[in-house]
């Protein structure tokens, strides 16, 4: 069985006490990890605004409604390099090969490829954007 991974990041104080950290930081982190998908890495608007403000790599997914996160932006770090011949699935975090992506669309100048219609509504209705394109 394939081990997959979640990660949600955010920055700001923390809390240390009796051997753990706590605090409203860990548990926005915690409540972006949970909303995360399999095998992504989603970070808060201040996390990104002290490690990466320019970098492409970090694509903003728009207001999310977690608890305790009045109008804070999530953005998802895109990861790179699917094995040749294979592209990234941006709502899976899996690869897949551009032939059988079931919807493939433009979104700020990236071609997207997606398994289904429902990952690209999921996608699209996250980022408030839509497709330029479908097959």
């Amino acid at each position: 069985m394939r081990e997959t991974v979640r990660l949600g990041a955010h920055y700001g104080s923390l809390l240390y006490r009796d051997g753990d950290y706590v605090g409203t930081t860990v548990d926005v982190a915690a409540r972006v990890q949970g909303f995360v998908s399999r095998n992504g890495l989603l970070i808060t608007g201040a996390l990104r605004t002290i490690a990466s403000p320019d970098s492409p790599d970090v694509v903003n997914v728009g207001p999310t409604a977690l608890k305790g996160i009045s109008g804070d932006v999530v953005h998802m770090v895109m990861r790179h390099g699917a094995p040749e011949g294979r592209v990234d699935h941006p709502v899976r975090h899996m690869s897949l090969t551009p032939e059988s992506a079931a919807v493939t669309a433009r979104w700020l100048d990236t071609d997207l490829f997606l398994c289904s219609t429902d990952c690209a509504e999921r996608f699209f209705a996250r980022t408030g954007a839509f497709a330029t394109s479908t097959r």
